[in-house]
């Protein structure tokens, strides 16, 4: 299903609507392990003839990749919208200098719909956690062998210290240090 909505059908007053969106409905082309479970779309509708004032809310569920266990998890978020529509008549265009915006969108003469499915995938775009983590406390994978420490420990020496380091330990050392 789409989340396009009719607008020349609109009647005049207010009215609500609602969409179910499936994971292909809002797929999007990026590199980052995303799977779009699905979305629901809740919108309330003031037709005013020449402008549609329009806020709802959009309840998406993604599935991400923990970055520190690499765990599959789900991330539910709702995102609100507020944002206006100006229908042109005869070419004539008011509004903001005329031109679509973030929250200001203007439709020619020609368009029937307004597909809100742009709208919410830039915002789960924007909401996106740079470090996806499944929990807070979330212990990741063992720099060594690999385990999953959320599941089990492993049997890797915890004191090792890296090589590379080897010459600060000295000198904590030689300052009294431990």
């Amino acid at each position: 299903m789409s989340a396009k909505l009719n607008i020349r059908q609109l009647k005049t007053g207010k009215s609500r609507h609602e969409f179910v969106l499936e994971g292909p409905d809002l797929e999007f082309d990026t590199t980052d392990p995303l799977e779009v479970v699905g979305a629901k779309l809740w919108i309330d509708v003031d037709n005013h003839v020449e402008e549609i004032y329009v806020k709802g809310e959009a309840d998406v569920t993604l599935k991400l990749e923990c970055a520190r266990c690499l765990e599959p998890f789900d991330l539910s978020r709702v995102h609100s919208l507020a944002l206006v529509i100006k229908l042109a008549r005869r070419g004539e265009i008011g509004g903001p200098d005329g031109q679509s915006s973030d929250d200001f969108f203007v439709l020619d003469d020609g368009a029937d719909e307004f597909d809100f499915v742009p709208i919410i995938r830039e915002r789960m775009i924007l909401s996106l956690p740079m470090k996806p983590l499944c929990s807070e406390d979330c212990k990741g994978l063992c720099a060594k062998c690999g385990t999953n420490l959320n599941i089990g420990s492993c049997d890797c020496p915890k004191d090792s210290v890296d090589e590379r380091f080897s010459a600060l330990q000295e000198l904590k050392k030689s300052y009294g240090g431990e």
